[in-house]
């Protein structure tokens, strides 16, 4: 009951009959000017917006002879009302209407408030137990409620709240008492409204304060972590500082460098003396602009993506990192990681704080490692044709004894007067025939065999697989294996180094044939399958032999594993990697649904279109 305000003695104001609610018909009414100063001061005097709406239902209820008053205020989104003060007398029946409805909320045109704030005008309801006009009727007619009013309370042209009157007592519109309630609450709407924006901006001063005060605790606790990691350096400067030579010594081998570029020429920029010797430029003025370095210290082909990549750095908002040349005044070329961020002032970017590492050595590491990798994997191949040099040979003898009987038979044909001319013109096409088909052995020999760089470029894997294959033709022929193909078509291009993926089919098909050679099975069978999916093109190599244990499996491509007597168990190691440095991948599987047999995927990334 009456919440949000306290009773007060109100008789010296509005008389006796002002208060008395136990009979059948209104109060009278009091001096309007009375009413209106008392209400504005007493208002005035509230704490809050909920305390000054509860002030003014319990002053115009007894004022006015109303048994229930309540205020519906808008929510903070405007999208609905919610009921927040109530006033009513003495009675067990109220506090129940009360509680019935507590957190109940309208929308604009719904109930009693919602239509009085949708149309901005009282409204007087003389029957509260009319379902049809009164959306509360059942719970009025419980509580014996016979009349209601609702009043906007306007702040110009906004409303700020929906005041809600009820009495038990039956009551005909009466023009005078809307006017009354209506002047009462006229001005309290600019000062309700200015105490919610007061309310609000406490609010966002109590959330500002709190977010200050959880800012503060971080930047505490950062400030303790910065002064425990000042003096853990300290410490450590205190037990480097007998040697400068091995301090110098230190930072040289580390090879971190750091150093700031301005984006605003006033900005002062700081470089470490690292930075300064791995960039090889002198130590730069007071400040030194994004421009000013990439022109200064960056290899000119590099200039423009470093130039980009700060620029972006800037407008991102966001960490980068790069890798890039610069060239010293000595002429000598370095290869630089640099790592960096924006630095803001007033929200206006004005440095760029970066670290910078010379990792030459680390790149000419890599590149030593690849073509040592390169060599191997030629050494591989070159081990690989030598022992299927029979097969070869015997694969190229075919065309050149068809050219040697062929020509023979020519020359017989001319020495004895025959001189058919179109037989002749067969028998010589046929010679031609067979020295290109001797010439593509012998090129894709060659090129199998020839020593170069990785090459990543647009692979036709289908091509690959059958120029494969009629290397190990014979070899297959020899080990009574039969070789399926099931080639998908079309297959897209994947980004590899061709020969490289040459070996490593090579290396399995081969593989597979050396280990049904010596199967006692039924059937000897390799089952050769591309396809692709989504980003990845796929080749799988299946074979009926005697398959791999499981616990060899994840063994296979380890360099020097063998199930061989007479392995070297490089061959699968060196595929992996090469696979790997195309960005796809090789593993072995057991063969599905079988005991026997086992299953090595090679999986390669479709060639982008931007390739």
């Amino acid at each position: 009951m009456n919440r949000g305000g306290e009773d007060r003695d109100v008789e010296g104001l509005y008389g006796a009959s002002a208060q008395d609610d136990s009979v059948g018909v209104a109060p009278a009414f009091v001096d309007e000017s009375r009413l209106l100063k008392h209400l504005v001061l007493s208002v005035a005097q509230a704490p809050d917006t909920i305390s000054a709406m509860a002030t003014a239902l319990r002053e115009i209820c007894r004022a006015t002879g109303w048994d229930y008053g309540e205020a519906w205020l808008p929510e903070a989104d405007d999208d609905v009302l919610a009921l927040h003060p109530v006033w009513h007398t003495a009675s067990l029946e109220l506090s129940r209407f009360e509680t019935e409805f507590e957190g109940t909320r309208w929308v604009k045109g719904q109930g009693l408030p919602g239509r009085v704030w949708a149309s901005r005008a009282p409204e007087w309801l003389h029957d509260l137990t009319d379902s049809s006009a009164f959306v509360r009727a059942a719970a009025a007619a419980r509580t014996g409620f016979q009349a209601g009013l609702g009043v906007p309370v306007l702040a110009g042209d906004d409303v700020v709240a929906v005041v809600v009157f009820f009495t038990r007592h039956p009551r005909p519109a009466e023009e005078q008492r809307v006017g009354l309630v209506n002047a009462a609450l006229a001005p309290l709407g600019p000062v309700i409204q200015r105490m919610r924006a007061e309310e609000a901006l406490k609010t966002l001063n109590r959330t500002l304060e709190r977010r200050v005060a959880e800012r503060t605790a971080e930047l505490e606790q950062s400030n303790a972590d910065l002064r425990a990691e000042i003096a853990k350096r300290a410490s450590f400067e205190r037990e480097l500082r007998s040697s400068e030579a091995k301090l110098k010594r230190a930072q040289t081998l580390a090879g971190l460098g750091s150093f700031e570029l301005s984006l605003d020429t006033a900005a002062q920029t700081h470089w470490s003396d690292e930075a300064c010797r791995i960039l090889g430029i002198g130590a730069p003025a007071s400040s030194m602009t994004t421009s000013g370095f990439v022109e200064a210290a960056v290899h000119g082909d590099d200039r423009a993506r470093v130039a980009l990549c700060f620029e972006q750095a800037v407008l991102a908002r966001k960490p980068f990192d790069i890798e890039y040349r610069v060239e010293w005044p000595n002429g000598d070329v370095r290869t630089v990681f640099n790592a960096g961020r924006p630095l803001y002032k007033r929200g206006r970017p004005v440095k760029l704080a970066c670290t910078v590492l010379d990792v030459t050595e680390r790149r000419d590491a890599e590149q030593a490692l690849l073509e040592y990798r390169n060599e191997l994997a030629h050494l591989a191949r070159v081990a690989t044709v030598g022992e299927l040099a029979t097969g070869l040979a015997h694969e190229l003898n075919q065309p050149l004894s068809a050219i040697s009987h062929t020509a023979q038979a020519c020359l017989r044909w001319l020495q004895s007067g025959r001189t058919d001319q179109r037989e002749i013109l067969e028998q010589l096409q046929h010679v031609s025939a067979e020295a290109r088909r001797a010439s593509e052995i012998v090129r894709r020999l060659r090129e199998y065999l020839r020593k170069r760089t990785t090459q990543h470029t647009r692979v036709d894997l289908n091509a690959v697989v059958e120029d494969t294959l009629r290397l190990l033709e014979r070899s297959a022929q020899q080990a009574g294996v039969r070789v399926n193909r099931e080639l998908a078509q079309p297959l897209p291009s994947v980004t590899a180094d061709e020969i490289q993926i040459g070996q490593v089919i090579l290396n399995v098909v081969r593989n597979a044939i050396e280990a049904l050679a010596d199967d006692s099975g039924p059937q000897r069978v390799i089952s050769i399958t591309t396809s692709h999916a989504a980003d990845t093109v796929l080749m799988e190599v299946e074979d009926s032999g005697p398959g791999i244990g499981r616990d060899d499996l994840g063994k296979v491509f380890e360099p020097f594993f063998t199930t061989r007597t007479d392995g070297l168990g490089m061959g699968l190691a060196i595929s992996r990697t090469l696979v790997e440095a195309c960005g796809g991948t090789l593993v072995a599987l057991p063969s599905p649904g079988s005991s026997r047999g086992v299953t090595f995927r090679l999986s390669l990334p479709v060639m982008s279109t931007q390739e």
